[in-house]
């Protein structure tokens, strides 16, 4: 195989990553998930200081992810995680706050859900009215 290999998703410790790396299973390690939670987990993994039993990626779980290992379209649960890790970039870059691994799928996706409609409902109403009125017409003829 010509080139680097990379390897991106499973690594949680400096240990793991030094060890794929050294025993030339890879040539690099990516660590992006983890990172949109945890922002400094880069220092923490290159500071020596740190032991490394405590130079890890914080544990977390998607919570509401695994519904969506029911629906049966591959990739649906791994789309879901992406969307709730681009999420956390969301919170941190445009609405100033601090990433939070105890957020739940369901929040957002009510919450997006909701805008969306909020934006439609106008069209909902007039459709409705339409349908309305031909149905009373009905009657009348």
């Amino acid at each position: 195989m010509d080139g680097p290999l990379i390897v991106t998703g499973g690594f949680r410790t400096r240990e793991g990553m030094n060890d794929a790396i050294h025993s030339d299973a890879c040539d690099f390690v990516g660590i992006a998930r983890p990172v949109c939670i945890q922002f400094n987990l880069p220092q923490i993994l290159l500071d020596q200081k740190i032991a490394d039993k405590d130079a890890r990626a914080l544990q977390y779980d998607i919570r509401g992810s695994q519904c969506f290992s029911y629906i049966p379209i591959t990739g649906t649960r791994s789309s879901v995680g992406i969307f709730w890790h681009n999420w956390q970039m969301h919170r941190v870059a445009i609405e100033n706050r601090e990433p939070d691994p105890t957020l739940s799928i369901y929040g957002k996706l009510f919450s997006i859900l909701f805008t969306k409609f909020k934006k439609i409902m106008p069209f909902i109403f007039l459709l409705l009215a339409i349908l309305h009125a031909s149905s009373f017409k009905e009657l009348l003829s």
